[in-house]
């Protein structure tokens, strides 16, 4: 964490929500809220009035305070996602995660100039390069940094490198990893001041005596990054 250049210890994470019944999706995430969590990501893109009617529930429930991002991991076309995004947004919806195709950068560029929720990148971003194409085509808000898809830290620094230089903020994402990847990208996030979205530090949290998880993960919307050597405390 020293040496990555971080300057605070503790950062936000966010509460991550699966596929399923939207009642017992929106009563998970109000928990999560009761709990400290900030930041609320919920899944969709296979039927877009499904998610029109979780991001409207969920809003009923979960206060304005609380950040509310539904990732569609590429599950609409461009007509869709006309239909469906602008009602999101007036329902509250705070961050969209990518609602077209990764190859579509272009439509996803004008979707971003059409409509009223911020666009987060993932699956188009899988490199250093397809980092510069997103940032070239003005196609991200916020750009999904995780470290295994991108090839490891030195690269993913990069991508938030450039982010940063063109004024754009960025999450730290998850595989969803274990404890000492997850730990990985917490240190990263402390040393990156463009780190400002809730980080998606879910992998520790989704199993059961994770040997390597520490107590950097309390399930209340933070983690740490200790200052022992290396990734930290075993």
């Amino acid at each position: 964490s020293v040496l990555l250049g971080a300057a605070p210890t503790v950062v936000r994470g966010a509460f991550v929500a699966g596929l399923g019944d939207l009642d017992r999706i929106v009563a998970e995430c109000e928990e999560a809220v009761a709990r400290g969590y900030r930041h609320v990501k919920v899944k969709g893109g296979l039927d877009w009035r499904r998610d029109v009617a979780l991001v409207e529930k969920l809003r009923e429930r979960i206060d304005e305070q609380t950040e509310l991002c539904i990732d569609l991991n590429e599950g609409y076309d461009r007509a869709t996602a006309m239909k469906a995004l602008p009602r999101m947004g007036g329902a509250g919806l705070s961050l969209v995660e990518q609602p077209l195709p990764a190859w579509d950068l272009a439509g996803i560029a004008d979707l971003r100039s059409r409509i009223n929720v911020p666009i987060m990148l993932d699956e188009s971003v899988q490199s250093v390069h397809e980092g510069f194409a997103a940032l070239a085509a003005r196609a991200a808000d916020v750009i999904n940094i995780k470290i295994l898809k991108l090839g490891g830290i030195y690269p993913a620094r990069q991508v938030i490198a450039m982010a940063q230089t063109a004024g754009i903020p960025v999450k730290l994402g998850s595989m969803p990893e274990l404890g000492i990847a997850t730990r990985a990208a917490v240190h990263l996030a402390c040393a990156s001041p463009n780190a400002t979205v809730a980080g998606d530090f879910v992998g520790p949290t989704m199993v059961k005596d994770d040997p390597y998880a520490g107590t950097m993960f309390p399930d209340d919307g933070t983690a740490w990054a200790v200052e022992e050597p290396g990734l930290g405390e075993w």
